[in-house]
């Protein structure tokens, strides 16, 4: 569509067209240089001519797309345009959450400073994530558990790691016996800086915020606005009453913490009405467990094909705003397994049994993976 719009109001030939097109025009207007051939003076200033047309009008239709929110390819564009409707694009935030330290030998007092370094376990790909203690915490004599409150070492979505990722100190701890990040050890999720369709839909949906009384949509911009926030949905349809309007968060986890809800609570207040009852809450995460089989050719070895498999169904299933996130269908696995796998005969996804479409307010996440390896 923005093609064709392009062709139509700034046109852009190739140099062959363009170069037809003027020795014709040339030719008509009785121009009398008619030598054109390669290596020719006048040749190849026409040649130069040509070049610089061209790129002056392809700088113009790119310039042309980018001028618009609608039509905009290039974030960093888009990111002026948002600023003329007051929008900024959304930065990357640090996981913060609690580490579970574990002793049996309880009778000394054990310091864990501010700034001591812990990390996850390797992943598939050998990489280390770091999180940092933010508080000085002490494991009092006779104590055997110990909450330490982490946060990631840089911002971005990776650090929310699932529990029992996060199991090594940097730093030698005395007598403690087992580092982990327990379930619902995140107390406010990291997130990855706003990609170039979330601020496209942010930014047209700014006049919402230009009604007198709040709507729906107006609850929707603001709160959107808020840093982790991923999508909201708001049901103002009195779910609790006359009155009452839910909105609901969802954050690069699926679910949303207690500080961010308290965080698009707070955004939502401002703008509330005088009767308006608000309730944020986190949208409701459904595990499901996937198991594939995979048909290979007798004669083809399968290392690394399961590792393959797995890793290209864990990608799936990444929270993001271009993911249907309450939609699974049991083609888009087949479809991403066989395309990293071209070599295997068929694909086949035996856990769920069928395509799963839930309520809008859910979110899929992936539970266990199961690969098995089977031969034609």
């Amino acid at each position: 569509m923005i093609s064709k719009l392009l062709d139509k109001l700034i046109p852009l030939q190739t140099e062959e067209e363009r170069l037809e097109e003027v020795k014709a025009e040339l030719a008509e207007a009785g121009y009398p240089v008619t030598n054109y051939k390669s290596g020719g003076i006048f040749y190849m200033l026409l040649r130069v001519w040509l070049r610089i047309e061209y790129e002056l009008t392809a700088l113009a239709r790119r310039m042309l797309v980018n001028g618009y929110v609608s039509s905009a390819d290039n974030v960093d564009w888009l990111d002026l345009r948002a600023g003329d409707y007051g929008k900024a694009r959304k930065q990357a935030v640090k996981t913060q959450g609690n580490l579970t330290l574990t002793r049996s030998n309880t009778a000394t007092a054990v310091k864990i400073a501010k700034g001591y370094l812990f990390k996850s376990s390797p992943a598939a790909n050998g990489e280390e994530l770091r999180y940092i203690a933010t508080n000085d915490c002490t494991f009092s004599i006779g104590a055997d558990t110990l909450l330490v409150p982490i946060e990631a070492e840089l911002p971005g979505s990776t650090y929310n790691v699932p529990a029992g990722k996060i199991t090594h100190s940097l730093i030698h701890l005395e007598t403690v016996d087992t580092i982990t990040n327990a379930e619902g050890w995140i107390t406010r999720e990291g997130a990855d800086i706003e990609d170039i369709e979330s601020l496209r839909r942010r930014t047209l949906g700014a006049f919402a915020e230009l009604a007198t009384h709040p709507t729906r949509n107006k609850y929707k911009s603001v709160c959107e606005a808020v840093e982790g926030v991923l999508y909201v949905q708001v049901d103002d349809q009195h779910p609790r009453g006359q009155g009452t309007i839910d909105i609901i968060v969802t954050s690069p986890i699926g679910g949303a913490s207690e500080a961010l809800l308290d965080e698009v609570l707070a955004a939502a207040q401002t703008i509330a009405g005088p009767y308006d009852n608000l309730l944020a809450k986190s949208s409701q995460t459904v595990e499901q467990d996937i198991a594939v089989t995979i048909l290979l050719p007798s004669n083809l070895s399968e290392d690394g094909i399961a590792a393959r498999a797995e890793q290209v169904i864990r990608e799936l299933f990444v929270i993001s705003s271009g993911r249907a996130l309450n939609e699974l269908y049991l083609s888009d696995i087949v479809v991403a397994v066989k395309g990293e796998i071209p070599t295997a005969k068929s694909v086949r996804v035996t856990e769920p049994a069928a395509d799963l479409l839930l309520a809008t307010d859910q979110v899929i996440v992936l539970g266990s993976v199961t690969i098995t390896i089977e031969r034609a």
